[in-house]
């Protein structure tokens, strides 16, 4: 903080002007020079200057006159210093490999080849699947939605009511009510009012086989109708796996088999998975075991019975509950809306 006073200001005014001598009368040199040695002529007479009139009253020396005079606070000219400079942001980079610092700024560049993720890490270009997808992760460490109050994410994408009931009674197959399913028809029968009745494509899973009296025939179904199509006819075929096609057909040589009837998960035998089960179950025998502490996969807090044991869900942990340990059976509790210990 700097101070100056006015005080101050007019004595050094002062000490400036006495220098000048404003006051002292000028007069004509009588020998017609002046102090320079210019001759003037004796004609010509200069008028005395009126002393300058500074409007300010002297003011007597004092010993302290240097030191600013703080008594009176109105005498006072402050002028304060700068202060600190920038707007206080403080950027946000740990762990981060890319993308905004919060500060208007960037916590680095991905390289070529690279695109900064969700995530603010650099990673391979990905480009995200949600064809069909409500919510989940989209595969490229982002998400393809979210679900709103009172539903539920699935396994498959999609947001469930957890507050809606599922109708199963009497039922193997179809839907639950729920948006989901009390079963699936399997060797490609048909769901009719809950129960698996054979049709065009029993025996016929869904990606399809070869068969026929020399095993070249490929079977197919769409939309619960059959296609056949017997590959010793077209030359230099054979019927197999599809890659690009997804199910049997006719093609070149013998191809690779995929066994994924009755499989939840675990190999096809071609190297590739029949499934994936919800994070934190395993996978035993085909099949993906659920387990408390895991993800709830397709169960919801009104919760599954199995036998006396109740599996519910309970902010998105998968919670178990064996009635028979109190001797109680699993069930439906209708004023709680979902299934207790009764």
């Amino acid at each position: 903080m700097r101070t100056l006073t006015r005080r101050w200001l007019v004595l050094t005014l002062g000490a400036v002007l006495s220098c000048a001598s404003p006051s002292a009368p000028l007069s004509t040199p009588t020998n017609g020079e002046d102090d320079t040695g210019v001759v003037l002529d004796p004609g010509i007479s200069l008028p005395e200057l009126p002393a300058l009139d500074l409007g300010v009253a002297d003011v007597p020396a004092s010993p302290d006159s240097a030191t600013p005079d703080t008594e009176d606070p109105e005498e006072l000219v402050t002028v304060d210093d700068p202060g600190p400079t920038g707007d206080g942001c403080v950027p946000q980079c740990d762990g981060k490999e890319c993308g905004a610092d919060g500060c208007g700024g960037l916590c680095g560049f991905c390289v070529f080849g690279l695109t900064c993720s969700p995530a603010f890490k650099c990673k391979p270009n990905c480009t995200p699947a949600c064809d069909g997808k409500q919510c989940g992760p989209d595969g490229c460490d982002g998400f393809c939605g979210s679900c709103p109050k009172n539903f539920q994410c699935g396994p498959d994408g999609k947001c469930y009511d957890v507050t809606c009931i599922p109708s199963c009674a009497g039922k193997v197959c179809g839907d639950d009510g729920c948006n989901g399913s009390c079963g699936n028809c399997k060797g490609g029968d048909l769901c009719q009012e809950g129960k698996c009745t054979p049709g065009p494509c029993s025996g016929i899973p869904k990606e399809g086989k070869c068969g026929g009296p020399t095993g070249k025939v490929a079977y197919v179904c769409k939309n619960d109708e059959l296609f056949t199509t017997d590959c010793a006819l077209v030359a230099n075929k054979a019927c197999g796996w599809s890659p690009v096609d997804g199910h049997y057909g006719c093609v070149d040589g013998v191809a690779c088999t995929p066994k994924c009837e009755f499989k939840q998960c675990g190999d096809d035998g071609c190297g590739k998975l029949c499934g994936a089960c919800p994070e934190g179950w395993p996978c035993q025998n085909d099949q993906c075991v659920k387990t408390a502490g895991a993800a709830c996969g397709s169960i919801n807090v009104v919760g599954k019975c199995e036998g006396s044991v109740i599996w519910y869900c309970s902010g998105s942990v998968l919670l178990t509950v064996d009635c028979a340990a109190v001797g109680k059976k699993c069930g439906y509790d209708v004023s709680a809306k979902k299934n207790t210990c009764k």
